[in-house]
């Protein structure tokens, strides 16, 4: 765990994760903290950087490929009463995902060579929960669930103060095995 990054897995006053042992923080780093920090985005993607996001809005998902299995997409928005450039809004959405979990019917090479793309991802990006997390090791650190559905997903949200709407964490688990497929961490103001 990255120090400044909280112990509780879906802190919902920390929503933050870390790239290279650098700490980005939802509602409060932006595009352009990132890119000054390393994150090694699409440079087509990074072309847009200084187009204008309207008051209100959101700029359209910037994807980082992590390694072959994982990647994150994170959004942008604009929360104030000016115009921005996408480089200057702040950090909105993080979505973390992996196209593969480790699972009982594959073999014992598959499974190790997706474990090692688990392990390569976490030593570049840190969340506050292990890339290898299970629903029950989720639910047994934070309890406090506000949904929890058919499908294996695991919410944790709070109410918007000024927009309509909520945010917080969404967790999605494989439905065979329980081992976390993909996690949007969002924030609205």
């Amino acid at each position: 765990l990255v120090e400044g990054l909280s112990e509780k897995y879906a802190d919902l006053d920390n929503r933050a994760f870390a790239y290279d042992g650098k700490i980005y923080t939802l509602g409060e780093s932006t595009l352009k903290d990132m890119i000054d920090g390393g994150i090694p985005f699409d440079e087509d993607e990074l072309n847009n950087k200084g187009n204008n996001v309207n008051s209100n809005y959101e700029t359209a998902a910037y994807t980082v490929r992590i390694n072959d299995f994982v990647s994150i997409q994170l959004s942008f928005i604009n929360i104030t009463e000016d115009n921005l450039t996408e480089e200057e809004c702040l950090l909105s959405e993080v979505r973390w995902y992996t196209i593969y979990v480790p699972k009982p019917d594959f073999d014992d090479s598959r499974n190790e060579e997706i474990v090692s793309y688990l392990k390569d991802a976490a030593s570049k990006i840190c969340f506050s929960f292990p890339l290898d997390l299970t629903k029950e090791q989720l639910l047994e650190n934070n309890s406090d669930a506000t949904e929890i559905d058919d499908y294996n997903g695991v919410e944790y949200k709070i109410d918007s103060e000024i927009y309509l709407g909520d945010s917080g964490y969404d967790f999605d688990f494989n439905s065979d095995t329980n081992h976390l497929e993909e996690v949007y961490i969002t924030w609205i103001h």
